[in-house]
């Protein structure tokens, strides 16, 4: 006879796996720091997004099915057992967009990382569904300002789907004007690799560029 583990095991497990013996103390006391020390740093911003878009990949992946069946309360309890946030709570569900409250965390001292949350979801729910999808910050939870309110939306953009192009875009999103040897260093990608994936991006209308002297910078259309 085949036993079914709890939700939470599942979940504690999928992240011992990805993060080590004891990621809830370890990363609540990690991301606790840093994003002190990032708060005003726009480059620390997108560093806490693409961390928490790569962990929810990974438990997109590792959880699977389980996730798949009731993918809304795995979140929650990822986030919860990180000490990340008190879960997410779906406010509206529309064919293609769905908005989400992820809720602040119990202790008063902490806060929501709206950039890691935003990351977190869009990589989950990419691995567990398969769709294209993208995710806006819209501010603070209706009622509570410590919360953060986010939108996902199904796009038929399938170049959002490659997480070099998805760095470059939310590194644009609070750096317009950009040139390449500053996305380039910033982000730790080749000026080859760089200039292949903003080719796709402009060709998908995400990215423009407009030159300026003898330099070419680089800014986020309206998506």
């Amino acid at each position: 006879m085949s036993v079914t583990m709890p939700r939470d095991q599942l979940v504690r497990n999928a992240l011992t796996d990805i993060l080590g013996a004891t990621p809830a103390e370890v990363l609540g006391k990690t991301c606790s720091i840093f994003m002190r020390v990032v708060e005003s740093s726009q480059e620390g911003d997108i560093m806490l997004y693409l961390f928490g878009l790569r962990l929810g990949e990974k438990l997109g992946k590792e959880l699977g099915e389980a996730a798949q069946e009731d993918s809304w309360s795995v979140l929650s309890e990822i986030f919860m057992f990180l000490g990340l946030a008190e879960g997410v709570e779906i406010l509206a569900e529309r064919p293609r967009s769905l908005l989400m409250c992820v809720k602040p965390p119990r202790d008063p001292e902490k806060k929501v990382s709206c950039s890691l949350a935003r990351g977190i979801v869009l990589g989950f729910t990419s691995a567990i569904s398969g769709d294209q999808l993208y995710v806006k910050d819209r501010g603070p939870c209706p009622g509570d300002r410590a919360g953060c309110l986010l939108e996902l939306t199904r796009t038929s953009e399938d170049a959002l789907m490659n997480p070099i192009r998805r760095a470059i875009v939310e590194y644009l999103r609070v750096n317009q004007g950009a040139h390449m040897r500053q996305i380039a260093r910033d982000l730790g990608i080749s000026l080859g690799s760089l200039r292949w994936h903003l080719d796709v991006l402009e060709r998908k209308g995400i990215v423009r560029e407009k030159r300026k002297g003898n330099m070419t910078e680089f800014y986020l259309s309206d998506i």
